[in-house]
């Protein structure tokens, strides 16, 4: 009443007024009624420096009755219209109780050591949540509803220890705390590490083996109409969901894949089978020693790609035309090899003659150019044989 009555006064003044007659109560008398009154909601207390104090669980209130200094230096205040509301209460612990599983009293300072316990929890959870969707290939857009509750819980996380503050952000944010909350549960139960690993499966599916075989124009209509619905799974804001519906189709490509890279790696072996049939049909390669032999034909084996049926790498397109060009400067290598075995000791010499300077892009239109072609090569190759050296052409 006296509170009320005065509109408010510093520490000092009410322990002088109830401190003398005809009351005579010591300060702890005081102080103790102080408490009591804190509280109840009846009163609150503005320290000397820091926030303003509702509740007997407010960050301050330790010192504000330890400490004389800091108590008579105070100044308490009706705790004026209540701004919560009786309604505004019982909707706070609604939410609590059918959000969070968490049953309550209606009092300012239960609601706000609820915050401290469960909201902390609830931004680990975000935080959780955010770390998955950015795990996915192409990640999409944090829905709306999960940015506005971040920003709420990170609000009311910061107010926690000052009470009224922190019941107030809670009621003025309940819709979006509990459209929150529930948006945060359900991405939290769906967006499992399995969940993840079948979208990134199927991503990895439509950007490597379904991407391959178009770039390589394999006509296969069963992987065509796979990648579209592929493709349709992971534009949806949800793709995890269903995503299981798509194992025939990823199955379909795989399949396809694996086959036609297979396919590729046995027309290489047939190029380079080829390679070496015409190496060993070369005078004088019969005469090999195995070690001979084996470094003649080693560069066409390193022509090969090294990799399987399933690999992903290099691709279908990278396993032909760059593999003809490889296999081609293998071939010029180990016939290079062969000339310098043949060569050896007493054997006539090897030399290598490129004609195709002289033949490519000529034009032959009458038997007279036929003869002066002819004769060309004829004065570039017999001074050559008459040296008694051995020409292969190149």
């Amino acid at each position: 009443q006296h509170i009320e009555a005065e509109g408010g006064l510093t520490g000092t003044a009410l322990l002088a007024y109830f401190g003398g007659p005809p009351y005579g109560y010591t300060p702890g008398v005081v102080k103790g009624c102080v408490v009591g009154l804190l509280r109840a909601s009846k009163l609150r207390v503005q320290p000397e420096a820091g926030a303003e104090i509702t509740a007997v669980r407010d960050a301050g209130v330790k010192d504000l009755f330890d400490k004389d200094r800091s108590f008579r230096r105070a100044t308490l205040f009706p705790a004026g219209d209540d701004d919560i509301g009786v309604q505004g209460r019982a909707r706070i612990c609604k939410f609590f109780e059918k959000q969070l599983g968490h049953p309550m009293d209606r009092e300012d300072h239960a609601i706000a050591d609820a915050v401290a316990l469960h909201f902390p929890q609830l931004a680990q959870q975000q935080r959780r949540v955010d770390s998955a969707l950015n795990r996915l290939p192409d990640p999409p857009d944090t829905p709306p509803e999960l940015k506005t509750l971040g920003e709420i819980l990170e609000r009311c996380v910061a107010s926690a220890r000052q009470t009224k503050p922190t019941v107030k952000l809670v009621k003025r944010h309940l819709d979006a705390l509990r459209d929150g909350v529930t948006t945060l549960r359900v991405y939290d139960a769906e967006l499992t590490d399995e969940a993840i690993r079948a979208v990134t499966a199927a991503d990895g599916v439509l950007n490597n083996q379904v991407a391959q075989l178009k770039a390589a124009h394999v006509n296969a209509t069963n992987v065509e109409a796979a990648g579209v619905r592929i493709q349709a799974q992971l534009g949806l804001d949800k793709p995890w969901r269903d995503i299981a519906a798509l194992d025939d189709d990823l199955e379909e490509a795989r399949a396809a894949y694996v086959a036609e890279r297979k396919k590729q790696l046995q027309w290489q072996e047939g190029q380079a089978e080829a390679a070496r049939a015409r190496l060993k049909a070369r005078d004088g390669f019969s005469i090999l020693t195995s070690d001979q032999s084996h470094r003649v034909l080693r560069p066409l084996a390193g022509a090969l790609t090294d990799t399987t049926d399933a690999a992903v790498a290099p691709t279908l397109v990278a396993l032909k035309d760059p593999f003809l060009l490889k296999l081609q400067r293998a071939e010029d290598e180990a016939n290079g090899f062969l000339d310098e075995i043949l060569s050896e000791g007493e054997k006539p010499l090897i030399v290598r003659c490129d004609l195709s300077g002289s033949l490519r892009n000529r034009e032959i239109t009458t038997e007279a150019d036929i003869d002066a072609l002819v004769d060309e090569i004829r004065e570039r190759l017999l001074p050559l044989v008459k040296d008694d050296k051995r020409v292969r052409l190149l």
